[in-house]
């Protein structure tokens, strides 16, 4: 039974370098994004428990703000 041997001139070159994608966002954009994410957060709070503490009217939803995301 004959062997199996190598191609002549012998086999390609093997790739073994990881080619990784950057590591994301910097740690200044992360920390502006929380910062602004906590930010509406607690305006929106604020908010909320003035309306509840002061007995202003919640404004009932309208056509146009159904469907809104919540950013008014």
């Amino acid at each position: 039974m004959p062997q199996d041997l190598p191609p002549s001139g012998g086999y390609g070159a093997v790739q073994y370098k990881r080619n990784l994608p950057a590591r994301g966002f910097r740690p200044a954009v992360m920390l502006a994004g929380m910062v602004g994410v906590m930010t509406y957060g607690f305006w929106k709070l604020g908010k909320g428990i003035r309306q509840q503490k002061y007995g202003l009217p919640i404004p009932a939803p309208t056509r146009h703000t159904r469907f809104r995301s919540g950013l008014d």
